[in-house]
């Protein structure tokens, strides 16, 4: 069966060879950047043999909604560093 599939029986109740798999996280490093995000998240789910993708904005970007300013903090494990 294909992600495709496997996610299509999922939504119409039916049967598939497993349950679909997906896992979404932070990207602290490539999220300031639309091409980077998409890029390391299809990287991911192709290495990982994910069945659909859900991308992840910004860990910052409901914050920054309602005012608030962050900078990247250059490390790809530490989370954006609010300025303001």
């Amino acid at each position: 069966m294909t992600g495709r599939e496997r996610v299509q029986a999922a939504l119409a109740m039916g049967v598939a060879d497993r349950p679909p798999v997906g896992a979404w996280g932070h990207a602290y490093r490539e999220e300031w950047s639309a091409a980077e995000l998409a890029a390391v998240t299809l990287e991911r789910a192709r290495r990982l043999g994910w069945d659909f993708v859900k991308f992840q904005p910004r860990a910052s970007t409901f914050a920054e909604a309602f005012g608030s300013t962050y900078h990247p903090s250059g490390h790809r494990l530490r989370a954006p560093i609010l300025i303001k």
